[in-house]
């Protein structure tokens, strides 16, 4: 197909299209349309004109490939594409069956562990689990026994107003942190604890009024 070009713009023309300008000096002029014909009779430079540039539209075409992904190749994927319906239906019945089957075989073996761990802790062999600084060899604790205090009748302490009572004994136990022991019983007043008091004399008694006081200590 012959087509022509546009003497003032450049652009193509197609077969019947446009027009045929013929000067007085039988000089041919083609124009694709009247815009053409115009600028050029009105003597305007085509370099000059900011022209609309016109441009095709191009729509990207979907394309459709085939290839291998993670897990299967190409060749394993046309081969499940081309099975039958009732190959496919078997070969799928038969994975459900071996998934079932792995299932069931490790809750069976989950139920056997725990019952392994039950009967070890009836018969008291469970395994504890031992810390970092128990591995180490930490140390043990040594429970201390009990100070006990004996006193006799002799080891009194005696105020202004007669022997101390044996409430006021029995309180300065406690506050020692310590147990009494009774050895003889006068006028049913128990004989205690004078002993820790006389001996180690790290406890200070106050007298008011016959009352003993227990206000500071060290053991």
């Amino acid at each position: 197909m012959r087509t022509y070009e546009d003497t003032f713009s450049g652009q193509r023309i197609f077969p019947g299209k446009g027009k045929i300008y013929v000067r007085g000096d039988s000089k041919v002029f083609r124009f694709q349309n009247g815009k053409s014909e115009s600028l050029f009779l009105q003597r305007k430079n085509p370099r000059r004109i900011a022209w609309t540039e016109v441009a095709k539209k191009r729509t990207r075409r979907t394309v459709k490939a085939q290839r291998a992904i993670v897990g299967a190749s190409l060749d394993v994927i046309k081969e499940r594409r081309s099975m039958r319906p009732e190959a496919r239906s078997a070969a799928r019945a038969q994975a459900i069956k071996e998934s079932k089957e792995k299932k069931q075989a490790a809750q069976a073996a989950k139920k056997a562990e725990k019952a392994k761990n039950a009967a070890q802790a009836a018969k008291g062999q469970t395994q504890r689990n031992i810390s970092k600084q128990g591995a180490k060899g930490a140390p043990v604790k040594v429970k201390k026994p009990p100070v006990v205090l004996s006193c006799d009748i002799s080891d009194w302490v005696w105020t202004r107003e007669g022997c101390v009572h044996e409430t006021l004994a029995w309180r300065a136990a406690s506050v020692l942190g310590c147990r009494i022991q009774v050895q003889e019983k006068k006028n049913n007043i128990m004989t205690m604890l004078a002993t820790c008091l006389a001996q180690r004399r790290e406890v200070r008694d106050e007298v008011d009024d016959g009352l003993l006081g227990i206000q500071s200590y060290r053991l």
